[in-house]
């Protein structure tokens, strides 16, 4: 799960993955058949990320079109077979075009982008924004009048109107929510506190996705003066059609069972509050001797520890409700909601100066591993009067930048900690384990990058390829040994292929293993989910209910949510029908899942599983 709120230097850096110094054939063109096949590139910075953004010149220029005819190489050079990898590429040139000015050239990517959109909500406000902008730039000869931003109010206006908000509200929503935080102070803050680090961290060397992030900050650093503009016009057309409630096809599908056998369900994640779950909480018999008292805990060196939330957390135990308050507020803003708590976030968020945002980041990472597995197992268990929960508490890392390479011993000790989890899991007779979690091979070649552990761009891809091999291996073997339990796993919230990008445990297919993907409530696909042959299943993953540590309730929304809908449904049919083996529960969820969208997308029923695995029916 990850927080809708990213800083912008933070959201341009990831915008493409990192990649090569091309050779191209001159016939047949090289195949891109994943994520690891790209080529690589690294850049060498004579300036400070912020400096480049903030203050432009001829060093920017440089890097701007070492970017530029990079993107043109791979985009004529090779064959992408990733849509979203095309998408990006595209996506990254257009915001290229638009920082040097030149607007029909960026217009006439419009088509080629949109193109490759599947969603239909990305699809129709793909370009809204950008063309409008390009369109009202062209027509005032530029960027600085008046005249600009009457015209570029206008030419927004006319592109909204004819929106179908029953598909694009949500995104016309969270872009306003994102404008309404948006500030010069937040990105100077993000660049100096994230970008210059990690920079600096690599020896001033570079990979073209921090490269294609510096471009894309300088263009929203030209963007930033018109906020309020494209705020009031988001803000009008979304008044102008009053929100009729979006039918909720999935609640017709859900099933309470008061009754059944009992159902251990391990949440393997960042840790479950016992205070909050009381006597659904499972009971260790041999607390102390093996585990602790509801389960087992791992710290960030995977050697085993004791207590049942992110130990973290009580660095800020003082602040903790009014972070609360605001990791509410921010969700609140994204998902359109004028309540108190967003307020609270959108005055937060104008009162930083750009040397408080890195720590304020960093406070929202904790609160953000802090709620999440408490809020996964309210899902797991929901009206399954019969589910126990086991805590399977990990530790994940939480600075904003990194400081530890993703490496061989992070790869082996994460290996051996999910090995001893599943030992424990089986020894304990679990039923199902719910995964929101994922590692993907691109993660582990940027760490080795932004923390300066591997320099040498082929060494650091090989090296990368290596150490993704441990834990993927690791891992199936470590399910594989466990063929009565049923593991869950969260698809990824990146709206990428899982194979593409080559993903744990997403992308590991095992009889007892199920991926599940987003959808909202009408059964449409969430514009974050992840996909690809791997993704199993689909289930409501977008602004789920559930309750945080101490009590208080929020709505989150991500393939963290969807996963644990899947891990119930399970929970429920072993403990309707106890003698269920795990390939007749993985079918009954299969099977009775019904096709929707034009995606024909497989989405789970829970109360027709039910019913074909009842022992009365």
């Amino acid at each position: 799960m990850k927080l809708k709120f990213k800083t912008l230097a933070a959201a341009c850096a990831l915008a493409f993955a990192s990649q090569a110094s091309l050779t191209f054939a001159q016939d047949a063109k090289p195949v891109i058949a994943s994520e690891a096949d790209l080529p690589r590139t690294v850049y060498a910075l004579t300036e400070k990320p912020s400096v480049l953004v903030l203050e432009g010149g001829a060093a920017f220029e440089t890097l701007r079109g070492d970017v530029e005819a990079e993107i043109d190489g791979l985009l004529s050079g090779y064959e992408i077979q990733d849509a979203a990898t095309k998408r990006g590429l595209i996506g990254a040139k257009r915001t290229i075009l638009l920082e040097k000015g030149d607007w029909e050239g960026a217009l006439a990517l419009g088509d080629e982008i949109r193109a490759l959109e599947d969603k239909p909500a990305a699809k129709a406000m793909s370009g809204i924004l950008t063309d409008a902008y390009a369109r009202a730039a062209l027509a005032t000869g530029g960027t600085d009048s008046e005249a600009f931003s009457e015209a570029f109010d206008a030419e927004l206006r006319a592109a909204l109107g004819p929106l179908d908000l029953e598909i694009t509200r949500d995104v016309l929503e969270a872009t306003r929510g994102q404008f309404q935080i948006l500030s010069a102070n937040l990105l100077k803050g993000s660049l100096e506190g994230q970008l210059d680090v990690v920079a600096e961290q690599a020896g001033m060397e570079i990979s073209r996705g921090m490269a294609g992030g510096i471009v894309g900050a300088r263009q929203t650093l030209a963007i930033i003066p018109h906020g309020e503009l494209i705020v009031a016009a988001y803000g009008d057309r979304l008044a102008a059609e009053p929100e009729a409630e979006k039918e909720d096809l999935w609640a017709a599908r859900t099933v309470t069972v008061e009754e059944g056998a009992p159902v251990i369900v391990a949440v393997w994640d960042t840790g479950v509050d016992p205070a909050v779950q009381g006597e659904r909480m499972w009971n260790n018999p041999k607390a102390g001797e093996r585990g602790n008292a509801h389960g087992v805990a791992y710290a960030l060196d995977f050697q085993p520890e004791s207590g049942e939330l992110l130990a973290e957390a009580a660095d800020y135990a003082d602040e903790m409700d009014g972070l609360l308050s605001l990791v509410k507020g921010s969700l609140d803003l994204n998902a359109g909601l004028d309540t108190e708590e967003a307020g609270e976030f959108r005055t937060h968020m104008a009162g930083l100066a750009p040397e408080d945002v890195p720590g304020f980041i960093k406070k929202l990472s904790v609160v953000s591993n802090y709620i999440h597995g408490q809020h996964v197992a309210d899902i797991s268990a929901d009206g399954a009067a019969a589910a126990e929960v086991m805590n399977i508490r990990m530790t994940w890392p939480t600075d904003p930048v990194p400081k530890d390479p993703v490496d061989e011993a992070f790869a082996e000790g994460l290996v051996a900690a999910a090995k001893d989890a599943v030992d424990f899991m089986s020894e304990n007779d679990v039923r199902v384990v719910n995964m929101s979690w994922r590692l993907t091979r691109p993660m582990v070649e940027g760490s080795l990058l932004a923390t300066g552990a591997e320099p040498d761009p082929e060494a650091r891809q090989e090296r990368a390829a290596a150490i993704f091999e441990i834990m993927r291996a690791g891992l199936e073997e470590a399910f594989a040994s466990a063929p009565e339990i049923l593991f869950v796993a969260g698809a990824g919230n990146e709206d990428e292929s899982v194979e593409f990008v080559q993903s744990v445990p997403a992308g590991i297919n095992l009889p007892n293993l199920i991926t599940v993907g987003a959808v909202d409530v009408a059964l449409q696909p969430a514009g974050f989910t992840s996909y690809g042959e791997s993704i199993d299943v689909y289930a409501n993953g977008f602004e789920v209910p559930g309750r945080v540590p101490g009590g208080r309730e929020m709505k989150l929304s991500g393939t963290s949510m969807a996963s644990p809908q899947v891990a119930n449904l399970a929970t429920k049919l072993f403990s309707a029908n106890p003698d269920l083996t795990v390939a007749e529960a993985r079918a009954a969820i299969e099977g009775t899942a019904t096709e929707e969208g034009d995606d024909a997308l497989k989405v789970v029923h829970p109360a027709d599983a039910l019913a074909s695995v009842s022992s009365e029916g």
